[in-house]
Formats: C-alpha cells, structure tokens, sequence
C-alpha cells in the first residue's frame, strides 16, 4: 500500500493571538514558545491508521489547531498509511476516545461511579522508522500448518 495524502484544505482569516496561551501554572507563553509550538506540531509524522470501533469504516473529520491555520479535512482509511502532521497524529491517539464507567464501594459500602478505562476509538501507529516494504515484510503470510522442530523428549 502506497503512502496516501489525507488532507483537503478550506480557509479562515489570519488571527495573531499568541498572547492567549498560557501553561498550567498561568503564565504567558512568549511568541517563540508559540510558534516552536506550532512548528513542532506542524512537522509530519508517517503511520498506520486502524479504526478499532469500526473496522473497516473510514474516519472524517476537520481540524483547526492555531490560529491562522486553514479549516482542513481529514479522510482516514482503516489500514492506510499516512504521512500527517504531528498535531493531527497526537489529536488522532490522544483525543478520540470514551470512557467506560465502573463502580467501586465507598467506605460505606456504597457503590459510586468511577471511570474505569479509556477506551480509545482509533490508533495511529507511527512507521517513520519503517520503510514500506520492511512493513511488508510483517504482514502476516498464509501458513496453514506449524511444524514444532524441537525434539521431543
């Protein structure tokens, strides 16, 4: 399978507002923490998309991470293979899930609702240390018998 190009653009007007991000202890990025940011999420990473809620099916959406980005439009299919930016890669693993509630009993033996498990909808493997025919190579093959070739005692 060859590599597949996922994306479509749109548009949207530029908006310079790097002073709106801030970290977790609230302070102020500067503009070059930003733009590294952007930069860094920019950059492309090559893998395997596999759609585990629905196999087989194919995956749309559209993104907009920063500001002066375009809208863009993704098309995902279970299987392919994929060079997209990081930031879309880390949406795609980090961001696409559900969680399953359990219960578990309070100190007074009453059950409460916890969440359990993240249950994650879709995975994007990365390949950018294989080439296209080392994947290959893993596909699974068509065995139909497996010989042991230890010596049985």
């Amino acid at each position: 399978m060859s590599v597949k190009e996922a994306r479509t653009t749109g548009s949207r007007e530029h908006i310079d507002s790097t002073d709106l991000y801030t970290t977790r202890k609230r302070r102020r990025l500067t503009a070059q923490e930003v733009a590294s940011m952007i930069q860094r999420g920019h950059g492309l990473v090559r893998g395997k998309f596999e759609n585990k809620e629905a196999p087989g099916q194919q995956l749309r959406f559209n993104t907009l991470f920063w500001p002066g980005d375009e809208i863009e439009e993704w098309t995902f299919e279970d299987g392919g293979i994929y060079t997209i930016p990081r930031d879309v890669a880390m949406h795609i693993v980090n961001d696409m899930w559900y969680p399953e509630n359990a219960y578990k009993q309070d100190e007074n033996g009453r059950p409460v609702a916890v969440i359990g498990r993240k249950v994650h909808r879709f995975a994007f493997t990365p390949l950018d240390f294989m080439s296209e025919s080392d994947l290959r190579d893993l596909m699974p093959s068509n065995i139909e018998t497996v010989t042991s070739l230890r010596k049985e005692a």
